[in-house]
């Protein structure tokens, strides 16, 4: 059982995946590291341009006792963006349970500005911790195909802060790669790679690695119009693996 809750721990400290709970771009999955949740940039928000939805559930490494699962909606019109977002991770013994809202607005010359108010609550017997935060984020457009991401997760006395940067590398109109970089004063610095190529109008294959610990994510979407579903699986070299299942909908068929 101390495991289980070290573990359990581990994973309320990590941010949600290198996607993040409001990115509703053109990507449907987040690959390598796992469910959306607290942690994602709210500027992508600013490109939505009708009702999303999107829920997914997750059983990292195999385990019942971690199993997580969310939902999120988001609404666009013109240059602005909402979104909201609810997730609950966890068993009795030990039980995460998040929401977040967001806005966010394009500006001129390519840059997208977001913010976004988190609510996070971790529950043990006899113990209880609660933590309200902001989100600042931002997405530059580079030219040729390139986008540069930075958004700040703010910490508090039990969570640490963390500074992520990401660059979207869009090669073609059917393949894309992801860098992800998380850096925070207490925790070990972590990069997240992934890559997408369009196989087929319905179908897309999606690969990733992460480090510290090393790990691969394989995975694949399958769309029917506007509604998609995904499937991944991720290695872990000690713990197991995990995998996850997503769904939701994008604003145009392929």
């Amino acid at each position: 059982m101390k495991r289980l809750l070290l573990v359990l721990c581990c994973l309320f400290t990590c941010a949600g995946s290198a996607g993040g709970a409001f990115e509703f771009d053109d990507s449907e999955a987040a690959l390598p590291v796992g469910p959306a949740g607290l942690g994602g940039n709210p500027a992508p928000l600013a490109s939505v341009q009708c009702w999303r939805w999107r829920t997914d559930h997750s059983q990292p490494f195999g385990l019942a006792q971690l199993a997580s699962t969310g939902a999120a909606l988001a609404v666009g019109r013109g240059s602005a963006g909402l979104g909201l977002g609810l997730r609950t991770t966890g068993f009795s013994l030990h039980r995460e349970v998040s929401a977040w809202l967001a806005a966010a607005v394009a500006l001129p010359a390519g840059v997208d500005l977001g913010v976004a108010v988190t609510y996070a609550e971790l529950r043990q017997p006899g113990w209880r911790h609660r933590q309200l935060g902001v989100i600042p984020g931002a997405r530059l457009e580079l030219g040729s195909g390139l986008q540069l991401d930075i958004w700040y997760h703010r910490g508090d006395s039990v969570v640490p802060g963390k500074l992520f940067l990401g660059l979207h590398h869009h090669l073609d109109t059917t393949s894309v790669t992801r860098l992800h970089l998380r850096h925070s004063t207490t925790l070990a610095t972590r990069a997240d790679l992934a890559a997408e190529q369009q196989l087929h109008p319905r179908l897309r294959l999606l690969v990733g690695l992460r480090t510290h610990p090393r790990r691969f994510a394989l995975g694949a979407v399958v769309r029917a119009g506007r509604r998609f579903v995904s499937f991944a699986g991720i290695t872990h070299p000690y713990l197991g693996s995990s995998r996850m299942v997503t769904a939701g909908n994008t604003c145009s068929a392929p």
